[in-house]
This record gives structure tokens, C-alpha cells and sequence, in this order.
């Protein structure tokens, strides 16, 4: 989904399904969720499955992964265990897929985490439920549908039943399972809390089994034996054979018979309105079914049927898949996109003055005429500007998580420091003994300060631009309100000049990094001293420093260094992006290109 508007945005998912039920955090990151795929090492089972790539990648693992992250943790050693509890402390939703009594066999009982995390949601994704007496049963995809009653309705009378290609238990039970969150997450934000969802791939399935089980509950509640139609070569609706292929043919008012006969060449046989009786021609399929297939023999199924519906009568191809990637209609509906710019293989022609000319160019190569439309009422002026603020809003909500997340490791190492005190320093002499726990917590204090700004600067960022065009608007009828609002904006522009020439945002986020970086440096200070032997208040692990090259006795603070080396190149960049501005005329001028590498590198270095 890649529609602008992602409902879940800002919701955290942490992921242990695999196979089973992988498509469900697929379809979360798809409205717009943070997915963590966790697998254990080595890989997840899904990573093995069929089909693969020419470079042996799954197919099956990259379909149900897409828009995840991911990461490893084996939860047969307890420090990983804890690791994901810390995960969950952060998370609105865990989907699993284990056995049931698994999770609860590591310590992780569902409702135990519930409670422990009272707005947490764990979707348990599983073949028959979490009770039971077939909860524990071993299963695969085929046999969970053949349990569910839909093998007693496919194929032809007589000969064995038909399995449908694909994982249809498996990803049906990911798509109700992502339903479920949808319905869970809610009624958790109605007052309702978290709660555990126990999710069946059978009863996803015979919810779904047409009408098989509501006319067998009729036939049984009147003391009948319940009647199965399979539907391989359904009577009503035959396959039939033509030209280069098979078609699916419907016919059943009188005018749907009349319009096909007429097309048949009115044979004078069936002229008869005995014909025009559905039930009655139900009963001589044996006899109308070869006049069908003489018909359809020098007919192109594509062709065919769309001469077919042109009369009235219904018919459609029965496509194979490479049919379907080449189909019109995909084509013209923008189905199937080739990812070029995801994946690099966009290829920029020298005539590309910038990414949005090079963008319409070959939508345009793609899509005919329609993509020149690409362009209507909007300049490059605008569209820029849209472009680094979405980056941005979305930038500066990651960044504010990351330093709330420092914050409460933090506030971890000062609960655990518990008595532990310390020289308190003023000219950095020493004054008065304080708790290292409210030492570490003045840090917490700047951090929380610093969140502060980058949500406020996030907020200044959230005004689309767009519609106000390279400086005056347009004159066509642009709805600047309904884009700001399908692009996610909280308001649009309010001046067409300032939209187009405003980058105070980019200053602020600028300024906020810059003295977020200030906070690291001095903490980065403080490590610095506190490691030397003259302190000796701290010794660094082996993983975040290193040794000389000529004196073994010395560990060098690396880590920390590079954290208060860095706040300079933060404040040089605020510093330089200030001088770009303070003599630009309205409105857009070509300065205002010096905004992105600042602000990109900025971020980067914050990370």
C-alpha cells in the first residue's frame, strides 16, 4: 500500500510469526506500522521456502517481509528474553505464531504480558486456536484446509479433490490477523486497554467456506443429509475451451441466452423459448456444452470475451499469471509497478534537470499521456518543499523515539546506581557529594527537553505546501485543503510566497540537533574524564573503546570522544544553513538547495 495516508503510523509492532501468519505484520507495516521482524539466528523457516530468486532469496519470506525491519534475538538464552521484554515495554502489538504453550514455556506467557503492559496487544496467529483438542496438533497449510470443509467443494465429481496453489490457510489467518490488531488497537484507544487475540486459521477459513456450512446446518436441522456441489466445472458456469486457451462462461436470464444465441448464428435447434429456461438448459449441458465449445473453438479468449460482453452475455479469460502481469487493464490501473527507484535501477537521462522531471519523464514512458499529468498545477517550487517537510516530520518523530529511548536507559542505569554517590563539581571543583542516579538525571532532564523541541519543530513542519506552485498558486480549481489532508498535513499554507520560500523549519530542526548534540557532547565529557585514571569513576567495556598502537596499558574513549566531536559539525551546519538564508529575497531561489545536505547529514549524525 503506498497510499499517503498510513492510519497506523506511529504504532510499534514487534514480529515473531513466521510462516505462519507473516502476512499479517506485512499488512500492519503496509497502513503505515513500525513492523520489527525478530528471527532467531540463522534466519527465520520462512527464509527456506519456495519460490526463490535466481539469487536464492525466498519469494515467500521477501513478500510477507516487505516494510519491516528487522532483527535477532534467540530466545533460548535469557538475555535475549529480556531483550524483547525491553522490545514489548516499547511496543503497542506482538504477533506471534508458535505453538500454543510455547511463548509461555520461555517465560512469556500472553495474558501475563497483558497485564504487565496493560495497553500491549499479542496477536496469536496459529493453526487451530489456543485451546481446545486440537490446539497442539501439527499441521501445514494443505491440511488446515482440507479441514476447513473447502476441499469438499473443489474439483470434478468424481476424481479427487483440488488444492488451491499458494498459502491460502496460512495468509488468510495473516489478514484476519491484521484485522483483528485494526478492531484491537481501537477499542484500545476507546478506553478498552490491550488484550490477547487468539486467532484460528481454521475457523479463518470455514468463515469464509461461501455457503457449505449454513446449508448443511438447514439440511441437518430438518433431519436431511446435507447435498455438496463441487465446483471444479461448475454446470452453471462451465470452463470452455477456445483458441489459445479456456474461458469462463455465464449465462442465465432469457436475455443473456437470447444474446448468446443470436451470437451462435440463431441455430434453429434452440430456437425454441423452452432454451430460455435457466433450470432447463441446467438439465442438457450434455447437449449445449460441445455447441459452446464449437463456438468459442475459433475465438481468442481475450478478444472472445470482450466481444462477449459487448452482446451481454458474461465471459472472461482464464489467465495465467505472466497473462495477468501483461493484462490492459492492470496496465492502465497501474497494478503492477516496476520498483526502479526502490531497488536503483532508475535510469536518469541527461536531460533530467531534477528527480520530479526525471520521475514524470518516465511515468509518462510508462503511462502514455496520463503522466504528463503528474505535473498539473504544481512546480517544482512546491513540490520540494512538500518533499523535506513529509521527510522531515517523519525524521523528526523517529529522532525524538530514539533520544525518548535514551532517556529511559537512563533513567534504567540511575535506578540501578541506587545509593551511589559521587563528587558533585561547580568550576569543576569539587562541591558537594551527590547520588550518581541524580547526576545521571539531569542528563534525563536536558534529553526531555530536547524531545520537547523536536516534536515542536515537527509541528512547524506539518504545513503542506503544496498548491501554492512556483510562487503565486494556480489558476486551476487545486483543493490545497484535501491534499494537506491526504498527505497527512495538519494544515495547508496560509501565504503562497512563504510556502514556497520557508525553510525555518529546516533552521529549527537544525538548531534542536544542534543542541541535542551540545547534551551528547557533555555527557560524551564527562565519560571522557571519568575514565582517566585521575577519575576512575567509570571503566568502558572493550566494545566501546580502544587500545594504542604503541601503549598497551591505555584504553582510548572513542565512543564518547566522537559524541562531543560531532556537536561542532551539528552547530556548522545550523551555522551554515543561518548564512544561506539571511539575505535571500522573496521567494524561491536556488539557494535554498544548500538546505538538504545540512539537514540529511544532521540527522545521520544524530543517529
Amino acid at each position: 500500500m503506498n497510499a499517503p495516508h498510513r492510519p497506523l503510523e506511529g504504532v510499534r509492532v514487534v514480529d515473531l510469526a513466521d510462516e505462519r501468519g507473516e502476512l499479517c505484520g506485512r499488512l500492519l507495516a503496509d497502513l503505515g506500522a513500525d513492523v520489527l521482524r525478530v528471527e532467531p539466528p540463522g534466519g527465520g523457516a520462512s527464509r527456506r521456502l519456495p519460490p526463490f530468486a535466481p539469487d536464492g532469496t525466498s519469494l515467500y519470506f521477501a513478500y510477507r517481509n516487505t516494510n519491516k525491519r528487522g532483527t535477532v534475538l534467540d530466545l533460548t538464552m535469557p538475555d535475549d528474553v529480556v531483550r524483547l521484554r525491553e522490545l514489548l515495554g516499547d511496543a503497542d502489538v506482538l504477533v506471534e505464531s508458535a505453538r500454543p504453550g510455547h511463548l509461555a514455556g520461555l517465560g512469556l506467557v500472553p495474558t501475563e504480558l497483558v497485564a504487565a503492559h496493560p495497553d500491549l496487544i499479542v496477536a496469536s496467529l496459529t493453526d487451530f486456536g489456543q485451546d481446545g483438542p486440537d490446539a497442539g496438533l501439527a499441521a501445514t497449510d494443505d491440511t488446515v484446509v482440507a479441514r476447513s470443509g473447502w476441499l469438499s467443494l473443489s474439483g470434478l465429481p468424481g476424481k479427487p479433490p483440488l488444492l488451491v496453489p499458494g498459502t491460502v490457510a496460512h495468509d488468510t489467518l495473516g489478514v484476519l490477523g491484521a484485522y483483528a490488531v485494526v478492531l484491537a488497537l481501537l477499542h484500545r484507544d476507546r478506553g478498552a486497554g490491550g488484550q490477547h487475540l487468539d486467532v484460528s486459521a481454521l475457523e479463518a477459513l470455514i468463515q469464509m467456506n461461501s455457503w457449505l456450512l449454513p446449508n448443511a446446518d438447514a439440511s441437518l436441522r430438518q433431519g436431511g443429509t446435507p447435498n455438496t456441489l463441487r465446483s471444479g466445472d461448475s454446470p452453471i458456469y462451465p470452463n470452455i475451451p477456445c483458441a489459445d486457451g479456456m474461458v469462463r462462461q455465464v449465462v442465465l436470464s432469457p436475455r443473456q441466452w437470447r444474446a448468446l444465441w443470436e451470437w451462435m448464428g440463431s441455430p434453429e435447434a434452440f430456437a425454441d423459448e423452452y432454451w430460455e429456461g435457466t433450470f432447463n438448459r441446467l438439465m442438457n449441458m450434455d447437449v449445449l456444452n460441445p455447441l459452446f465449445w464449437e463456438h468459442w473453438s475459433t475465438l481468442g479468449k481475450v478478444e472472445g470475451s470482450a466481444e462477449a460482453q459487448r452482446r451481454g452475455v458474461v465471459a472472461l479469460p482464464m489467465l495465467e499469471p505472466s497473462e495477468v502481469l501483461a493484462s490492459e487493464h492492470f496496465a492502465a490501473r497501474g497494478t503492477f509497478v516496476e520498483a526502479e527507484l526502490a531497488d536503483g535501477t532508475f535510469a536518469f537521462a541527461e536531460a533530467d534537470e531534477d528527480v520530479h522531471t526525471a520521475v514524470e519523464r518516465r511515468v509518462t514512458e510508462l503511462a502514455g499521456d496520463a503522466g504528463a499529468r503528474l505535473h498539473t498545477g504544481r512546480s517544482r517550487n512546491d513540490q520540494v518543499a512538500t518533499d523535506l517537510r513529509l521527510w522531515t516530520k517523519r525524521e523528526l518523530t523517529e529522532l525524538a523515539d530514539l533520544v525518548t529511548r535514551f532517556q529511559a536507559t537512563l533513567a534504567d542505569v540511575a535506578e540501578a546506581a541506587g545509593d551511589a554517590y559521587l563528587p558533585g563539581y561547580t568550576h569543576l571543583q569539587q562541591a558537594q557529594p551527590v547520588l550518581l542516579a541524580h547526576h545521571l538525571l539531569a542528563h534525563g532532564w536536558a534529553l526531555s527537553r530536547d524531545v520537547d523541541r523536536l516534536l515542536d519543530a515537527r509541528d512547524r513542519a506539518d504545513v503542506s505546501p503544496l498548491g501554492a506552485g512556483a510562487l503565486a498558486g494556480s489558476s486551476l480549481p487545486l483543493d490545497p485543503d484535501g491534499v494537506a489532508a491526504d498527505l497527512g498535513f495538519a494544515a495547508r499554507f496560509e501565504n503562497s510566497l512563504d510556502a514556497v520560500s520557508d525553510r525555518d523549519f529546516v533552521a529549527e530542526t537544525l538548531f534542536a540537533l544542534a543542541l541535542l548534540g551540545v547534551h551528547l557532547s557533555r555527557i560524551g565529557e564527562e565519560l571522557v574524564m571519568w575514565s582517566t585514571d585521575e577519575f576512575g569513576f567509570v571503566d568502558l567495556d572493550d566494545a566501546f573503546s580502544t587500545g594504542s598502537s604503541m601503549l598497551p596499558q591505555k584504553k582510548n574513549p572513542d565512543i564518547a570522544e566522537l559524541a562531543r566531536g560531532k556537536a561542532g559539525r551539528l552547530v556548522g551546519h545550523l551555522t551554515g544553513l543561518l548564512t544561506s538564508l539571511k539575505g535571500l529575497p522573496l521567494a524561491y531561489n536556488k539557494d535554498l538547495q544548500e538546505d538538504k545536505e545540512p539537514l540529511f547529514d544532521a540527522c545521520d549524525t544524530i543517529r
